[in-house]
């Protein structure tokens, strides 16, 4: 998994709630949860830590199926902030193209930012990473991930 992207400012991007409200969980991973909580459900290998930021990057073990939009998730991570789930990462074995395609029936057409494709309201924001050969996918908390960027 990997957690070294560079997120982009995604200040002028943020919209109204379109007709479906993004997600705030995969499975029982939910953004803003405590890493106690989660840590209850969930084995977490730390991955990486960022000093500077103060957050702490962990793999999460998965011991069932775990799906989003209808697809099988091949990995799961999770970023905590001050001890709250900031960032939740998932890694899919299809083309970035398709997730983009069905993120795109249900969110609208997404802002593209560099390499990445960005659906985002006040509560929440969707990025896609623009791979070769599969699909990452991050939903973070709107307003955590702009008091990362701005750090």
């Amino acid at each position: 998994m990997n957690f070294t992207y560079e997120f982009p400012d995604i200040t002028g991007y943020i919209q109204k709630s379109g007709t479906y409200k993004k997600p705030r969980r995969i499975s029982g991973l939910r953004l803003g949860e405590s890493r106690t909580a989660v840590e209850k459900r969930f084995p977490l290998s730390l991955s990486r830590r960022d000093e500077d930021k103060d957050i702490d990057y962990f793999t999460v073990s998965m011991k069932e199926k775990i799906s989003l939009f209808d697809e099988e998730v091949a990995s799961l991570g999770c970023s905590f902030v001050k001890g709250e789930a900031a960032l939740l990462f998932a890694d899919f074995i299809f083309s970035t193209e398709e997730m983009r395609n069905r993120l795109t029936s249900l969110f609208g057409e997404p802002a593209k930012v560099n390499d990445v494709f960005l659906w985002t309201d006040a509560a929440t924001s969707i990025f896609l990473m623009a791979n070769e050969n599969s699909a990452s996918l991050i939903l973070a908390d709107t307003a955590l991930e702009q008091a990362y960027i701005d750090e």
